[in-house]
């Protein structure tokens, strides 16, 4: 508020002054300012600011509240007329009104009036309408610097706990901060990138903050298990746990049951058949292939065919969950066993649970060291690959996964095996790589020094 710009007869700014109010003064150029101008009602230099727009309701409600404070000091007293005899002293009528009637320790007491002096109320006092005006005031001023109501601590009628606050903050931060932002992103963006660096490819942006209830987090995450989007050690990688064996099969969780997604095919035809058949009357002999009548208890021979039903089931399910993680295993050791010898790859099946092959985005994964990678220093290398994956992609096919490895509270992936593969695929301006990702249980571990084992058997080769 205290800087003000100088410009010449065609709005081109020359300087900025800045003068305080202890009349301390300081200059600055242009260039040693970024001025962040918010909109106008008309052409100007200057922006309007949202506390500089709202100053008439902000006076209104000063008004109101000065105005209620003087009520309730006097004790909400009403508006009378006084019609006093006359030679009857005003004045001092008036002093003796003001110290036996005014005042919250006077409430109650009568008005007296003698000698055919006659009192008449115009109007009770009206607190009420003093509150109202305050409200209006306050919610022209909170609109008008795009604050929603639960923001600024208002409740709104029926929502006394705050029922849409997490809605209005959403909207706070998506209408009224974030154009902000905006504006604050172009002029840095403006003045390090183009005017700083001469770069003009770069974009600036804010990270997202995440300002959910942790209660809400949990409760997508628990969705996102039971209906198969997310694999239990997906979860569990979020949240910085090990990964668990047959954690990688994505599972259907319904009101009753727990569901491999592999076997809903099955589930679905052997709901169809049980519901096609017609039941046993009640009080008849159950006959075989047909399911009972509803609240027939079942005989010794059903209660044991049943259980024998559900031990087959659990023994199905882990050993296709062991021969998934087996079979992901034995795929990525026999893909590097090409280039690493089997004392440098032993852990792949011993000591990681695999991923099957997918899109890793690019900046989830660790390049902190990629000034030591030997790809880093074989451009020609890396180009020849980016142009044989430009035509694989172009084919529809899937190009050879990468192998990367996590563990948890890691933020990024680190890579064991495809540096070439990650710096084609920046090449060619992608934003994820096809990777087989291992969960380890620490950082520390021979995945670290795999790499390196790969270049001594390049050498030695």
């Amino acid at each position: 508020p205290t800087t003000y710009p100088r410009a010449d007869q065609h709005g081109v700014i020359t300087g900025w002054v800045q003068q305080t109010d202890l009349g301390q003064t300081a200059e600055f150029e242009p260039r040693e300012v970024i001025h962040v101008s918010l909109d106008s009602a008309r052409p100007g230099i200057n922006g309007v600011g949202p506390v500089q727009a709202m100053l008439q309701p902000m006076a209104e409600w000063l008004y109101a509240a000065a105005t209620e404070k003087e009520m309730l000091r006097k004790g909400l007293p009403a508006n009378l007329h006084v019609d006093l005899p006359a030679g009857e002293d005003e004045t001092r009528w008036d002093n003796r009104y003001r110290s036996r009637n005014l005042g919250t320790k006077n409430i109650g007491a009568p008005l007296i009036s003698k000698g055919g002096g006659s009192v008449t109320e115009l109007q009770a006092g009206k607190l009420s309408d003093v509150l109202a005006a305050k409200d209006a005031a306050r919610d022209t001023i909170l609109a008008g610097c795009g604050v929603p109501p639960a923001e600024g601590g208002v409740i709104e009628s029926g929502n006394l706990g705050g029922g849409t606050g997490d809605a209005q903050h959403r909207s706070f931060q998506l209408n009224t901060c974030d154009p902000i932002g905006g504006l604050l992103l172009e002029k840095l963006n403006f003045h390090i990138a183009v005017q700083g660096f001469g770069v003009t490819g770069w974009r600036s942006k804010f990270r997202e903050v995440d300002y959910r209830d942790s209660t809400v987090v949990e409760q997508i995450r628990d969705t996102r298990l039971r209906n198969g989007s997310w694999t239990l050690n997906r979860l569990r990688a979020e949240i910085g746990e090990p990964p668990v064996e047959g954690g990688e099969l994505p599972v259907l969780v319904d009101r009753q049951n727990l569901v491999v997604w592999s076997d809903v095919a099955a589930l679905s035809k052997a709901t169809v058949a049980g519901k096609g058949a017609t039941p046993a009357a009640p009080g008849m002999p159950p006959v075989p292939g047909v399911p009972a009548a509803p609240g027939t208890p079942p005989t010794p021979g059903e209660t044991a065919r049943q259980r024998s039903a559900v031990r087959e089931a659990l023994r199905a399910y882990h050993a296709a969950g062991r021969a998934l993680y087996e079979d992901a295993a034995s795929t990525v050791y026999s893909q590097m066993r090409k280039d690493f010898p089997a004392t440098a790859i032993a852990w792949v099946k011993d000591k990681a649970m695999w991923q099957e092959p997918q899109r890793v985005p690019l900046d989830q994964i660790d390049t902190s060291d990629r000034g030591q990678w030997d790809a880093s220093h074989e451009p020609g290398k890396v180009s020849r690959l980016a142009g044989k994956l430009r035509r694989k992609l172009a084919k529809g096919k899937t190009p050879r996964p990468a192998v990367l490895v996590r563990w948890p509270g890691s933020q990024k992936d680190v890579i064991v095996d495809g540096h070439h593969h990650f710096l084609a695929a920046e090449q060619n301006g992608q934003h994820f790589i096809w990777a087989y990702v291992g969960h380890v249980d620490s950082e520390d571990g021979p995945w670290l020094d795999t790499a390196s084992r790969e270049i001594r058997a390049k050498k030695a080769a």
